[in-house]
């Protein structure tokens, strides 16, 4: 099985690091022998490369080698059983919530919520757990979710990048699995730069480059009440003020905003495209986009070649600076994320 090795030195760090990232596995036991620690992790395909490179700056690397189960979870032979027979390899945690996928239909009540009680032994911090009940709908983005097991709330308290968010999951749209890609494009951020973050939901990427970039000036649109109240809160509690939360339809206030960005991140992946008007209007003479879409499996070209046809049908010039794979959606779609540059004027 995969793990992580690093040196000693680095482990605290980088141990942070896995369960920020929601890869470490806590099934397994941390190894280490004289100079090494080797720390079991559950990475996907899509994400190892990437994970790779940012371990590598602190001398880290991935390597197989045999797993030794956590002496502590006696019954993992059980856990391993229920988690097969529901079909679901992983499970959302959201700070002192994890919400579960079931795919298995036909699974008894009492297997769910043995096999969530088995999930708060194993990570002591969750204290709720929830079920998927459908699909993300509507303008909101909203999910339905059920309770199973733990403590009756659904109220979430995540902490990302030193940063804490509060939200009802009930109420308002926000992936875990968007961890790296809010920590890459943090990275990206230059103090002084102008942001506006198109669909910001409860505010994770405005709040996360405003905390690490404090001389920044961001501005973040969500159409959702709800989300826009909590991002409000979120803003106070974090102390964030360089953000400006915007209640609204971003094809109605981002005529505000004429030439103001520096960097616009757009995370709506079903309609990002539909965007690209107001991605020109808001944006400098260069500015950096971060879009995310959903596209068949494989197929970045069809985002892109939006993108270039309304550069050569608005007079302005494109360059792709990155692109890669963010996570699969469903058996023919996947999310993913195009880094690109606009210039405006003539070269």
């Amino acid at each position: 099985m995969l793990h992580i090795k690093t040196g000693k030195g680095n482990a605290e760090m980088v141990k942070k690091l896995l369960v920020k990232l929601n890869i470490f596995d806590r099934h397994n036991s941390v190894q280490q022998d004289k100079n090494f620690v080797y720390f079991p992790v559950n990475i996907n395909n899509n994400d190892k490369l990437n994970i790779k490179k940012l371990l590598e700056k602190n001398g880290s690397k991935i390597i197989d080698m045999p797993g030794l189960e956590n002496r502590n979870n006696t019954d993992r032979t059980s856990f391993d059983a229920l988690r097969k027979k529901i079909n679901t390899n992983s499970y959302d945690v959201l700070g002192n919530i994890a919400i579960v996928e079931i795919r298995e239909p036909g699974i008894k009540k009492e297997e769910i919520t043995d096999f969530a009680n088995h999930i708060m032994k194993i990570n002591k911090s969750i204290k709720t757990i929830l079920m998927k009940e459908g699909p993300v709908e509507g303008i909101y983005r909203i999910r339905k979710v059920g309770y199973i097991a733990g403590k009756k709330t659904y109220i979430a308290r995540y902490i990302e990048n030193h940063c804490l968010f509060t939200f009802d999951v009930r109420k308002t749209f926000f992936s875990v699995r968007l961890s790296y890609e809010r920590t890459r494009i943090m990275k990206q951020v230059k103090e002084g730069e102008n942001i506006v973050v198109m669909f910001a939901g409860i505010g994770p990427f405005a709040i996360e480059i405003a905390k690490a970039k404090p001389h920044t000036d961001i501005i973040a649109i969500e159409i959702n009440p709800y989300a826009y109240k909590q991002m409000v809160y979120n803003i106070k509690i974090n102390k964030t003020g360089n953000v400006i939360p915007i209640l609204g339809d971003v094809k109605k206030v981002y005529i505000k905003f004429k030439g103001f960005a520096d960097r616009i991140v757009m995370p709506l992946p079903k309609i990002s495209t539909d965007f690209l008007d107001e991605v020109l209007f808001v944006a400098k003479n260069e500015c950096i986009v971060h879009m995310y879409s959903f596209v068949d499996i494989d197929n970045f070209d069809s985002v892109i070649d939006k993108i270039k046809k309304h550069a050569k049908e608005n007079g302005y010039k494109v360059i792709i600076l990155f692109k890669r794979k963010v996570r699969g959606y469903s058996v023919k779609e996947e999310e993913i994320v195009i880094d690109y540059k606009i210039i405006k004027h003539k070269c």
